[in-house]
């Protein structure tokens, strides 16, 4: 799942219609950043989408009219068809959009630091059984 891909989604096509929106949402979280091809399955989609096969089909057929997606393989019933989500660029944190094979350094979410920022959780000391009987 790439979650830049959904972000991209929900923040540059908002005014698609609601069905496509919904549709394209399902594919960008199939979809890993590197090749931004997802290829769910009817069945999947229209549950991911809230909408009958059918109605997520013709969902994909309007978004790869508009240029959002383009088939690139894998059709029949042992191989869904598989998406390229072309009209959806990532934003990455310094703002940049386009070429999702080299994300900025830095911009990952598996990058930890040890610096403390006012609001970060700290672990406490760990919670005693008797503790928890003030909870019930």
């Amino acid at each position: 799942m790439a979650w830049q891909l959904v972000e991209a989604v929900l923040e540059d096509h908002p005014a698609l219609p609601e069905r496509q929106f919904r549709v394209l949402v399902a594919l960008a979280h199939a979809a890993p950043i590197t090749s931004r091809r997802a290829g769910p399955g009817l069945a999947v989609l229209g549950h991911r989408a809230d909408c009958h096969q059918r109605t997520a089909r013709r969902a994909l057929d309007a978004l790869e009219a508009t240029g959002l997606i383009k088939p690139v393989g894998g059709h029949g019933p042992q191989h869904p068809q598989v998406y390229e989500l072309t009209g959806v660029q990532p934003h990455w944190a310094n703002g940049e959009t386009g070429d999702t094979q080299t994300p900025p350094v830095g911009t990952g979410d598996t990058q930890a630091s040890g610096v403390a920022r006012t609001g970060d959780t700290q672990w406490g000391a760990p919670l005693q059984k008797t503790d928890l009987w003030g909870l019930l």
